[in-house]
């Protein structure tokens, strides 16, 4: 919404101030680039206040200067309009939206510090708290990078937790498919109960005995639902010590993992 109101829609020149084509050389300007870091500093200084990471930072500021998307291409947004560029171009926002998770800050949790999260932030200026961006100005000399930070490990841990727990109400939704263990409440809850599972031919509903064809046909059920949660990946290791993804591309501190 920030860049959308005060950078676009205000008018910035995007196409002057980055080059995108030659024009006036007292035009151009890193305007957005001193933008972007200044949010970084904020960012690193308040981790927990931000609801996107570094890689989102990076992301906007190359698409910018890329011109894959027309959504930072022209002077203004009556260029924009004029060229058709929603037409004939892709968004960024879009794309963004299709890879949240991505740019997810493993550390943001402004919902426990509300009082904080309503008070303007007081960044400290002095010389020694500005931090080079390294992963700006130094992103492809690989050599100074961790293959993976803290943060890339953060969320790694995150997105392994999302990932059970969506398997989690996958399976609660199939064990209740099944139809049993059903009552007058609903619940979230799986309410099947059962004797015996494995190599049994007997299952149990409270008091009442389910035919063998009942019981069968539960069993293979429950044979699916295991296969199921065979599908998820519960032991995610650290890609630290890995050089070369099994599909060769080389692994490095910015790439995705």
């Amino acid at each position: 919404a920030l860049i959308e109101k005060d950078w676009l829609a205000f008018g910035h020149k995007f196409t002057d101030r980055c080059g995108h084509i030659n024009g006036d050389p007292k035009e151009l300007a890193p305007i957005f680039t001193q933008f972007i870091d200044a949010t970084y500093q904020l960012y690193r200084q308040f981790p927990y206040m931000f609801q996107f990471n570094e890689y989102f930072l990076l992301t906007l500021h190359d698409s910018v200067h890329s011109c894959e998307y027309g959504t930072f291409v022209g002077n203004s947004e009556k260029e924009r309009c004029l060229f058709k560029l929603s037409e004939k171009t892709g968004s960024l926002w879009g794309d963004i939206t299709k890879q949240l998770h991505q740019f997810i800050n493993p550390l943001y949790a402004c919902g426990s510090y509300k009082d904080e999260c309503n008070k303007v932030l007081e960044p400290k200026l002095h010389p020694q708290s500005i931090e080079l961006w390294r992963g700006m100005y130094f992103r492809f000399e690989s050599g100074i990078h961790a293959r993976e930070t803290g943060e890339d490990y953060l969320l790694n841990i995150h997105n392994h937790t999302a990932s059970l727990e969506d398997h989690v109400k996958f399976l609660i939704k199939r064990i209740n498919g099944l139809g049993i263990g059903k009552s007058e409440k609903n619940s979230t809850e799986p309410k099947a109960n059962y004797d015996k599972l494995n190599g049994e031919e007997e299952s149990v509903l409270g008091d009442k005995e389910l035919s063998e064809v009942e019981v069968e046909k539960t069993k293979v059920m429950l044979e699916e639902i295991e296969a199921d949660m065979k599908t998820i990946a519960v032991e995610w290791r650290s890609s630290s010590k890995v050089e070369q993804c099994t599909c060769s591309i080389t692994f490095d501190a910015f790439n995705i993992k």
